[in-house]
């Protein structure tokens, strides 16, 4: 049986390892002047940031078969998952292409191949960014399991609106950064926007457990309260 300790302590061991202790040696570089790594030690942060990425993999793939082993949600997570995606390749990658085109006036083929070439040099972030989405579909697939399914459509809908929107805005700052040469502000714009989707999705869903807590509370006082009348 899979623990859902041993997946979170893969999880943050991963993530310290790869984009962490990654981001600390190079902004000490900058801070020292170091234009040159030693051999030795550049070998050394590239091994220890692959298997940060290994152990993020797996933790994925684990939490992926611990919630197939839930036989009774199954078709909720699956469902919710799909959908996930979909709004993801709409949002990231749609909105991506089309900002291209319509700013810089490139061709489809061009900027779609440019993004999806970004997407699998860069995996950690665009692992990043997949991530808002599936949180939505996670928090989707509690309420149609817990309340109903229709309910669960609506606010994953509502929700990918309000994510479409940023990763729309985002995507046209960054290209209108790009041209104006504006580096760090065009790397921001599309960089902060999974940190913006997760806090707006945090807020989701601190308001669905109040909301699932109270609708849970109502149908457990809901037999004693007739069995009281009957007395």
């Amino acid at each position: 049986m899979i623990r859902q300790r041993w997946i979170l302590w893969l999880a943050v061991t991963g993530i310290f390892l790869n984009p962490v202790l990654g981001l600390a040696i190079v902004m000490l570089g900058d801070f020292f002047t170091i234009s040159v790594w030693p051999r030795a030690l550049s070998l050394a942060v590239d091994v220890i940031s692959e298997t940060g990425f290994i152990l993020i993999s797996i933790a994925i793939v684990l939490w992926i078969i611990s919630f197939w082993q839930k036989q009774s949600s199954r078709r909720y997570y699956i469902l919710f998952l799909i959908l996930a995606i979909v709004g993801y390749i709409i949002c990231d990658l749609g909105f991506g292409v089309y900002a291209q085109i319509k700013v810089q006036n490139s061709s489809i083929y061009q900027s779609l191949s440019e993004k999806l070439y970004y997407s699998a040099i860069q995996p950690l972030g665009t692992v990043m960014m997949v991530a808002p989405f599936l949180f939505l579909g996670w928090i989707s697939a509690n309420i149609a399991q817990k309340y109903k399914l229709s309910i669960a459509i609506l606010l994953f809908f509502m929700i990918l609106a309000v994510l479409g929107y940023m990763h729309f805005s985002g995507h046209m700052a960054h290209e209108m950064y790009m041209i104006e040469k504006k580096w760090t502000a065009s790397a921001l714009s599309t960089g902060l926007l999974p940190f913006k989707s997760l806090f707006v999705l945090f807020v989701f869903f601190i308001i669905t457990r109040i909301f699932m807590h109270k609708i849970v509370a109502k149908k457990d006082d809901g037999p004693s309260n007739i069995q009281k009348t009957d007395i």
